[in-house]
């Protein structure tokens, strides 16, 4: 792969875990049993900020200022996942968290392409 497929793949990977953590701080568990449910008991708001933090900055050595769009992408997508499961389950469990990476992993991709036609991005 290319250096520029290698640093967009790194900052999607990065930011959309960042983006699940800040969902285990934000949303409540849908039931008290599991992997997901133990990692989600012990995030707190602190440890989520760090993670969003470390999340940022591994993102912006990849990609530059354009880490604050692919963030911006990966929490909408982590938020959207999070309010289906509230919907349907009233709350998150370790499946969700994982639905959660892989969506927005997913959205920062489409969305780092969809710059990428339009502007000149320097990691390219």
């Amino acid at each position: 792969p290319s250096p520029s497929a290698i640093r967009l793949r790194t900052a999607a990977h990065v930011l959309a875990r960042a983006a699940a953590v800040a969902l285990m701080a934000a949303a409540p568990l849908a039931g008290h049993a599991g992997l997901g449910a133990d990692y989600g008991q012990s995030t707190t708001l602190g440890r989520a900020v760090v993670a969003g933090l470390m999340g940022l900055a591994l993102g912006a050595v990849a990609t530059g200022w354009w880490v604050l769009v692919l963030a911006a992408a990966a929490l909408l997508a982590a938020a959207l996942v999070g309010a289906l499961a509230l919907r349907k389950i009233q709350g998150i469990s370790g499946d969700v968290l994982g639905a959660a990476e892989q969506v927005a992993e997913c959205l920062v991709v489409v969305v780092a392409s969809g710059l990428a036609t339009h502007w000149v991005v320097w990691w390219a």
